[in-house]
Formats: C-alpha cells, sequence, structure tokens
C-alpha cells in the first residue's frame, strides 16, 4: 500500500481533476451504473506524473482547440482490408476484457493513461460497442462503434460535443493502441473493419472527430475514405467541453 503522503495527495488531486474534466451537466437515470475502474489507474499515478498533471489541469481549466468532422460514405468502402502485422481478429469487448485494461494501464506512461482513461470513461457511462485486437491475453488496440440505439447516451454525455447518429449512420470513435503495438498498422485494419461490418448490417454512412493536431488518426482515416465536412471550435472551460456543431 502506498504511505507516502505526498504521492497520496497527489492521486487525489488527479482523481478531483479527472471528476470534474469528464462530468457532464445532464444526467439520465435510466442510464446504467458501471464499475469505475478509471480511478484505479488514477491511483497509479505518481509524483513523476505531477508536471503533466498541472498541465492537464490547466487545459482542461480554459483551452480552445480544432476539430474536424468527418463522414465516410459506406458506398464507397474498399472491399480489401489494410495489410496489419499480427494482432488476431477485431472482436466486441466484454467486461472482463475491459476490467484486464486495468492491469495493462498500470504501466503506461501518464499521457496514455489520460488516454486510456478516455476509453474506460466511455464504458462507465454506459456504451457497450468497444471493438479490439487482442494477442496473447492482453489486448493490442481498442475503438468503439456508436449506433442509433445509444442516442440517449451521446445526449446525456456528450450532447455538447457529438451529435447525435441518424438512423443508418455510425459514429466511430476513441481509437487507442497500446504502446508496445503501435506501427504495425492496428488502427488502418481495425476502422476497414468495423465500416466493413457497418455496411454489412444496412448503415449507409459513418462520422467521426478527430483534433487537427492529431495528424495520425487524419491519416489513417482519410486514407479509409473518410472526407473533411466541418471544422469546429472546441471550449473547456472548468472541466466541460463545447463544440461549435
Amino acid at each position: 500500500m502506498n504511505r507516502d503522503p505526498k504521492i497520496k495527495e497527489v492521486q487525489q488531486v488527479a482523481t478531483r481533476i479527472w471528476t470534474l474534466s469528464t462530468s457532464t451537466r445532464v444526467t439520465s437515470p435510466a442510464i446504467p451504473a458501471r464499475p469505475s475502474f478509471s480511478r484505479r489507474i488514477i491511483e497509479g499515478i505518481s509524483l513523476r506524473d505531477f508536471g503533466q498533471l498541472a498541465q492537464f489541469a490547466l487545459r482542461n481549466l480554459v483551452s480552445m482547440q480544432h476539430c474536424y468532422v468527418l463522414h465516410h460514405h459506406l458506398s464507397t468502402l474498399s472491399p480489401k482490408p489494410p495489410r496489419k502485422l499480427g494482432g488476431g481478429q477485431l472482436r466486441l469487448l466484454d467486461a472482463n476484457d475491459i476490467a484486464g485494461l486495468y492491469e495493462q494501464g498500470s504501466a503506461l506512461d501518464f499521457k496514455d493513461k489520460l488516454n486510456l482513461l478516455v476509453q474506460l470513461r466511455f464504458y462507465e457511462n454506459g456504451f457497450t460497442n468497444c471493438y479490439g485486437l487482442v494477442e496473447n491475453g492482453s489486448i493490442s488496440y481498442l475503438q468503439w462503434m456508436i449506433g442509433p440505439e445509444e442516442n440517449e447516451l451521446i445526449r446525456a454525455k456528450y450532447g455538447h460535443c457529438v451529435l447525435p447518429v441518424g438512423d443508418k449512420e455510425i459514429l466511430i470513435d476513441n481509437a487507442f493502441t497500446l504502446p508496445s503495438y503501435r506501427g504495425r498498422g492496428y488502427m488502418s485494419y481495425a476502422v476497414w473493419e468495423l465500416l466493413s461490418r457497418a455496411k454489412e448490417s444496412g448503415y449507409r454512412r459513418a462520422v467521426t472527430y478527430v483534433r487537427k493536431d492529431n495528424i495520425n488518426s487524419l491519416n489513417v482515416l482519410t486514407t479509409a475514405g473518410f472526407r473533411f465536412t466541418k471544422l469546429v471550435r472546441e471550449w473547456k472551460l472548468m472541466g466541460h467541453s463545447w463544440r461549435n456543431l
């Protein structure tokens, strides 16, 4: 058990910052509660992370950045998947898979821990369709696919940043490759696979939101056939986010 009072204080600050930065102003009693795995990863934040934690806090206090909205007409999807190095097949992750991310997340650096927390927060907020690549019992890549049946959650949890999807539209979001698996083409393959499954299920269009400075993801998505449709501003104030959608 961690007995250093300074580290304990840092972890408490991290918990308060994360709670503030991901809180929502609209709630729904119909949304099921999920176990908070993200708090367990926060417990792994140490004194050496304090400088980055302070920067994170400042960005979530007041900031403005730009975000692209991209769309894909699935009728134009390539019939052949991109190549990847290993990784197995993409599958829907279950609660045990999500819980296992804690063990993997404890060894990540501060930036990757925050990225993983975004994934876990989606799960804790009630979203269910998280897909991943699993190698030797460990998740190497994960990404969310959200359909119109989850529009209530979108409105309740992310209504200021994401628009509800149409009847024949899906949202793919929050791609994350674990550090030791990067550079193997997993995102390119997974994006194509999700779009292919959506097309087979009768969906006609996909949408995603990507920060302007996330060049790697933008390159993968445009290569997959996504096209820029809008550039929006994203404001953060005291942990709440808004986009001028």
